[in-house]
């Protein structure tokens, strides 16, 4: 397996990086999105809306997914734990050439704006 997982036990969060397999190392989650698309961030929600889900992968299937308590989403703490690992770790498994800035666009200012 070629991802790297990642948790925070105080904001309820987890999130998995990955350098491909993505959306296949999912399986479980799946259903929670609509629609899977590369090159897109992908919104989902739990069936019970507690948790909150993030997905983005390229066509070679590198990209991240998180999974965050609905309540937590809300403390500017927890996001920022999330965001500063992302952006840290991201842009070590997906190319330069694979829209690098705008996935670091898409954290810093959709997924998490200060």
């Amino acid at each position: 397996m070629s991802c790297q997982e990642k948790a925070n036990e105080e904001c309820k969060s987890r999130w998995l990086i990955c350098k491909e397999g993505l959306p296949k190392e999912l399986e479980s989650y799946l259903k929670n999105f609509r629609v899977l698309m590369p090159n897109v961030l992908l919104t989902g929600l739990s069936q019970d809306m507690s948790k909150v889900y993030y997905l983005f992968y390229t066509n070679r299937g590198s990209g991240f997914f998180v999974e965050m308590d609905n309540v937590s989403f809300n403390f500017s703490d927890c996001r920022e734990i999330v965001k500063g690992d992302l952006l840290t770790n991201v842009p070590r498994l997906i190319r330069s050439d694979e829209n690098l800035r705008l996935v670091e666009y898409i954290i810093d200012n959709i997924m998490f704006p200060s």
